[in-house]
């Protein structure tokens, strides 16, 4: 799961200080590189949050050593539930990746996302009553024509 920090209570922050550890340490502590363990996040293998607006990343002692274990079991056989719970696993994380970078997408531009749908109303608007009133002088000339026809 990825996380993105928001604005919370001071108090939650010092509680989750303890809990998230950076990139660096995970890299310590697990030996994989921190650009590795970064992108194990992005892509939804080990869980961690965006800080500083996706500048820097954070992961949790348990996630990084609970991948490094998988990581070893794959290299022995691993049974087919234990396959089926790892993808399940990760595309649930996968998700919950892209819904939380969906809901900070339409935080950040939801007044730009309102006047786009505006602008759009209001072309559309202008656009059908400009092609219906064309519409209604065609439809004249012809009612006119047609009675100047039967004159003659």
């Amino acid at each position: 799961m990825v996380e993105i920090l928001q604005n919370r209570d001071p108090r939650d922050k010092e509680k989750e200080r303890e809990k998230w550890i950076s990139l660096r340490e995970a890299s310590k502590i697990s030996g994989y590189s921190p650009d590795y363990i970064g992108y194990l996040i992005r892509t939804g293998k080990i869980p961690g949050r965006m800080v500083y607006t996706g500048a820097s990343w954070q992961t949790t002692r348990e996630a990084i050593l609970a991948y490094k274990n998988r990581q070893q079991r794959k290299k022995g056989k691993m049974t087919l539930k234990e396959k089926m719970g790892e993808g399940l696993n990760s595309l649930k994380s996968r998700l919950e990746f892209e819904l939380n970078i969906l809901k900070m997408f339409f935080k950040e531009f939801k007044v730009l996302l309102l006047f786009l749908f505006l602008l759009i109303f209001f072309i559309t608007s202008i656009s059908a009553w400009f092609l219906f009133s064309k519409l209604e002088k065609k439809i004249e000339v012809k009612e006119i024509e047609k009675k100047e026809r039967i004159t003659f």
